[in-house]
Order: C-alpha cells, then sequence, then structure tokens
C-alpha cells in the first residue's frame, strides 16, 4: 500500500484496522510506521466506539476485550499520536478538494499539530 507523503487522514473505514485485525490492516499498518502526519476527525472517540461495539456484537470480541482496545485507542487520541479536526463545512470543501487531485498538504490550514 502506497501513501501521499503529505498527511494522511484515517476516515472511519481506516482507524480501526489499526487496532482490530481485519483484511488489509496489516498492510495498513506497515504504511503508516513511524509517520506523524495523521489526521482524525474530533468525531474519531465515537466512530471507533461504534467500530468496536459493533464487533463485539456479532462475536469477534468478548465485551471486556472491547472496553480494552477501546481504551487503548482513546489513550492513543488523547496522548497526540494523531492530529484532529473539527469537522465543519469548511473541513468538508478542502477534504473534497484534496481527495479529488490528491494534493492536500501539511500547510493545509485545517490541520492542528498533535499535543505535544
Amino acid at each position: 500500500m502506497e501513501l501521499a507523503s503529505s498527511p494522511v487522514y484515517l476516515d472511519a473505514s481506516a482507524l480501526p484496522k489499526l487496532y482490530v485485525s481485519e483484511a488489509r490492516s496489516d498492510e495498513l499498518e506497515a504504511a503508516l510506521l513511524g509517520r506523524r502526519d495523521l489526521i482524525v476527525s474530533a468525531l474519531a472517540p465515537s466512530e471507533l466506539a461504534s467500530a468496536i461495539a459493533r464487533r463485539a456484537r456479532e462475536g469477534e470480541m468478548t465485551s471486556i476485550g472491547a472496553t480494552r482496545l477501546y481504551r487503548r485507542a482513546l489513550h492513543d487520541l488523547e496522548r497526540g499520536e494523531f492530529w484532529r479536526t473539527e469537522p465543519t463545512e469548511r473541513v468538508h470543501r478542502v477534504g473534497w478538494h484534496c481527495v479529488r487531485p490528491m494534493r492536500c498538504t501539511s500547510r493545509s490550514p485545517l490541520i492542528r499539530e498533535p499535543a505535544s
């Protein structure tokens, strides 16, 4: 898997792959290894909770395992492993512009620096 050299936005389908083994999880993890320019929505904790809870409901993991996994993911989000962006109209417009020509840059004003 090859990713852009600019920041990488992890949407609700990609972010859970870093915490739950599923198709292409290993490939995504290898492509992201060592990167410090990963962007997630401020809604990521809710999106992750939903994805993990679904797996627990479907019997892919126990509720205890789901709780531990969610806590680990939340810890990563809180300690600044990912840059966060608010899902504003402007962010959606810039995001749409980025995916069409694949030209998003780190100078984009919608990106916040990760917590130190």
